[in-house]
């Protein structure tokens, strides 16, 4: 009879384990998700990430910018306009993001990183009532989800 309950503590611990490890509540564990939650234990491979970046230019830019004549600057990311920045709005420092410069907010994807072309433009006048559109500044900028890029054009 004692060798009948030593072969079942064995199962009896394995049952145990399995029990405890079944019971791990799944969800999206990763703390710059949007949809994290911190009860999850087990990352089930479902968070959803946003991605923003601050657009902005110091007291040496600006007076650069405003000493060839250029007074606003209209900012694209991958050719969407999603603001206008004037010239003379400089700033000490990067601020954060929807707190000074021009931002860009996209939410939604399950990766993790994206990369953004961005673009500054202005108006040169080339004759009586007639503009062209020239672009200062462009290049692309790699996005972390879940976290604001300060981004400073210069």
């Amino acid at each position: 009879m004692k060798k009948t309950n030593l072969r079942l503590i064995p199962l009896l611990i394995f049952a145990l384990m399995f029990s405890l490890s079944a019971c791990k509540k799944e969800g999206c564990t990763d703390s710059k998700a949007s949809n994290h939650d911190k009860e999850a234990e087990k990352d089930d491979g479902s968070c959803v990430y946003d991605f923003s970046a601050v657009f902005w230019i110091n007291a040496i830019t600006s007076q650069t910018l405003q000493n060839s004549f250029i007074s606003e600057l209209k900012i694209f990311v991958d050719d969407v306009l999603i603001g206008k920045m004037s010239t003379n709005s400089s700033l000490l420092e990067a601020p954060a993001c929807n707190a000074g410069g021009i931002s860009f907010n996209e939410s939604g994807s399950v990766e993790t990183t994206k990369v953004i072309n961005y673009k500054a433009t202005f108006e040169q006048q080339t004759g009586p009532n007639t503009f062209s559109e020239e672009t200062k500044y462009e290049g692309s900028i790699k996005l972390t989800g879940g976290v604001c890029q300060p981004f400073q054009l210069q």
